[in-house]
């Protein structure tokens, strides 16, 4: 027993030493090499004693006998004996359990800290999930609500008047088939009577510029001239807002 205590000394020794010498954190030296606070051999406690079996062939022994007697002598020497040696033993085990425990105090005092301080940082970050859930929830709200308010408005869309046109009549059909045959042949002709008089006034005020008697007959020609043009101009407005309106509806 005093052997293994020796052998426990020197191995917290030495672990003390490989302690000092790392440089390395709690939680680091505590992943690479897990503590033992109390060692194997005390936690594994004192080791199961067999007793053995009685032989059935063995021969009864008188009480009053010598043989009794004698065996009732060394039957309370070895309980004694086996006292003595258990009181010691409790003795040795509570001593290197007490060594153990108060060497190692600083370390269960680090890993209790280190506990300590990860159930505070959990806390927090439970905290922290806390607050973000409600504003989570908060813009889940909102987010449905203007779900629902896009909802109505679609609705309200697809009920509206406008939305669904009516066919035209017969008179309507008519009418938008003459305005268009009108705008594709009539058109055209009246571009090609525009283009014509402006032909015909560009010559006559090429061959008015040597003709100053026949001046004031080519002022009334021209003036007739620029009249009939303005008012084809105005025709093809007309015609082009017509077309255009009728294009729309």
């Amino acid at each position: 027993m005093c052997c293994a205590r020796i052998e426990n000394i020197k191995l917290i020794g030495t672990c003390t030493c490989v302690m000092e010498k790392k440089s390395e954190t709690a939680e680091e030296w505590t992943n690479r090499y897990p503590p033992e606070i109390i060692s194997k051999e005390l936690l594994s406690g004192p080791k199961a004693v067999l007793v053995p079996q009685g032989s059935p062939n063995l021969r009864s022994v008188a009480a009053d006998s010598i043989e009794a007697s004698q065996l009732f002598t060394n039957t309370e020497t070895f309980s004694m004996k086996t006292m003595s040696s258990m009181h010691i033993r409790t003795t040795c085990t509570g001593d290197l359990v007490y060594f153990e425990l108060k060497h190692h105090a600083p370390q269960l005092k680090r890993i209790i800290d280190d506990q300590h301080a990860r159930f505070d940082e959990a806390q927090g970050k439970l905290s922290k999930v806390r607050k973000k859930q409600s504003g989570l929830e908060d813009r889940i709200n909102h987010a449905m609500l203007q779900h629902n308010l896009l909802e109505q408005r679609l609705h309200c869309l697809k009920n509206l008047a406008g939305a669904h046109k009516k066919p035209l009549s017969k008179a309507e059909r008519e009418f938008k088939s003459d305005t268009h045959h009108f705008t594709g042949v009539e058109l055209d002709s009246l571009r090609t009577s525009i283009d014509t008089l402006r032909a015909r006034l560009r010559r006559l005020n090429q061959s008015s510029k040597g003709d100053v008697a026949n001046q004031q007959t080519k002022k009334v020609r021209n003036y007739v001239l620029y009249a009939q043009i303005s008012q084809l101009k105005s025709s093809l407005a007309k015609l082009s807002l017509l077309n255009s309106e009728n294009a729309e509806s």
